[in-house]
């Protein structure tokens, strides 16, 4: 799942940040030993190794910054998924009993119709159910169809978190075009 891979990334990149730390510290240590020694090359090898530690310690800050905000984003997405599927499960069960209730209605209504006999009065009242079920069903119909199918908030936060995406991917295309993007 998507989720774990990025948790994953997000602890490998916490135990990169750690390591980049320890090296600065160790880089210090050995640049002083060496201006102790009175080896000033040496120093500044140090020096040097202890400027790239701290470069790549700020690309992995970055990258777990961003890291943390994809996470977020797609935990919320997950909630959102997750939300969508619960109304949809609770909206087909209340269909199907629906559907349930209106079958055993018509067996019972076809039950009464089948002992009243072929009485024309009772011709009548059968096709005045008819079209009163009928135009129940009509009216129905045209509810579910000018019923909004979702809340509009979710389509706001559905909106809001593809824009993320795209500025995200945006961001990621910039650091690709300015050649400091690394394997994640």
């Amino acid at each position: 799942m998507q989720v774990n891979r990025a948790v994953a990334d997000k602890i490998q990149l916490e135990e990169y940040i750690k390591h980049a730390q320890e090296d600065i510290l160790t880089r210090i240590a050995q640049a002083t030993e060496a201006v102790r020694a009175g080896k000033d090359e040496l120093a500044r090898t140090a020096l040097n190794l202890k400027k790239q530690a701290e470069a790549s310690l700020k690309d992995y800050q970055n990258q777990l910054k961003e890291q943390t905000q994809a996470l977020q984003d797609l935990q919320e997405n997950l909630r959102i998924l997750t939300d969508k599927l619960s109304k949809a499960k609770a909206e087909r069960d209340n269909l199907i009993m629906c559907q349930r209730r209106a079958a055993t209605m018509k067996k019972a209504n076809e039950v009464i119709s089948g002992i009243t006999g072929n009485d024309p009065l009772s011709n009548i009242d059968r096709f005045k159910d008819k079209v009163e079920r009928t135009e129940a069903e009509a009216k129905a119909t045209s509810v579910m169809v000018t019923q909004p199918s979702e809340d509009p908030f979710v389509e706001l936060e559905h909106a809001k978190a593809e824009q993320d995406i795209e500025m995200e991917l945006a961001e990621l295309k910039k650091e690709r075009d300015r050649g400091s993007l690394s394997d994640i």
